[in-house]
């Protein structure tokens, strides 16, 4: 395979999966993309870029076929999601949201907008350092779980014998309470 084949291979690659996610600045900066490598997509970076700039940021769903890709302007970010297993779009836009607030957690709102206003190129991915294995697992609890859907809090499994000591306790507190609780109203 040439040189030419392999770059378009990676660049169709993430219409082949179940869920791929691109982010970047908007001047087409890549930051994070569920690819090994996004740098070797930086002229799909730079598309999507465009195709957003030309609708004045108005661009928010793609649907054609089997896939969908919905597009977030949060703040100087855009995220690309890229969805073929027929995921609601609002939820793809939660996956979203949630991504851009983890990277948020690295900075503050004004810090961000601030790093970008003094250089639009600026490579956002030296700050965030390791937080690619975060961002990849906000999408995999999203995927195996229904908390995020939901907002809920997440149920986790407890050994049998820790459950009853928990359900003991709260037992006796709510027998405390409702004792409280009839000495008060006497």
């Amino acid at each position: 395979m040439d040189a030419q084949e392999v770059h378009e291979q990676n660049e169709i690659h993430w219409l082949r999966e179940e869920k791929y996610v691109l982010i970047f600045s908007q001047a087409g900066k890549p930051i994070f993309a569920t690819h090994p490598d996004p740098l070797k997509l930086s002229s799909l970076f730079g598309l999507l870029q465009a195709m957003l700039s030309k609708t004045n940021n108005r661009l928010h769903v793609i649907q054609a076929g089997g896939h969908k890709i919905v597009f977030s302007v949060l703040g100087p970010l855009i995220i690309v999601m890229s969805s073929r297993n027929g995921i609601p779009t609002s939820y793809i836009q939660l996956q979203a949201e949630y991504l851009y607030a983890q990277i948020l957690f690295h900075f503050t709102l004004s810090a961000l907008q601030e790093a970008y206003r003094r250089n639009q190129a600026y490579d956002l991915r030296v700050m965030l350092g390791n937080t690619g294995n975060e961002l990849e697992g906000i999408l995999e609890v999203a995927s195996s779980s229904p908390c995020l859907l939901l907002n809920a809090v997440p149920v986790l499994r407890l050994p049998g014998e820790v459950r009853l000591a928990c359900t003991n306790v709260l037992s006796g507190v709510k027998q405390v309470s409702h004792r409280l609780e009839m000495n008060f109203n006497c």
